[in-house]
C-alpha cells in the first residue's frame, strides 16, 4: 500500500499483504480506503467490516 497526502506527497509504503500471485486470492482484500482520522487510513476487505488500518507519522 503507498499512502500518500493531499498534495500526492508519498507519506508511507507498507506491505499489508503477502500471498501467492493469484487474483482470486487478492481479490477478496481490495475493497475501498477510508480515513479514519487525519493520521490514519483503513483498507477494508471486499464485502466486510474487517480492515487494516495504517497510522501515518509525517517526517
Amino acid at each position: 500500500m503507498v499512502i500518500k497526502d493531499r498534495k500526492d506527497k508519498v507519506l508511507l509504503e507498507k506491505k499489508i499483504v503477502s500471498t501467492e500471485p493469484d487474483e482470486l486470492i487478492y481479490d477478496r482484500f481490495l475493497g475501498h480506503l477510508m480515513w479514519i482520522s487525519d493520521d490514519e487510513i483503513a483498507l477494508y476487505e471486499k464485502n466486510s467490516k474487517r480492515y487494516t488500518s495504517v497510522k501515518l507519522r509525517e517526517a
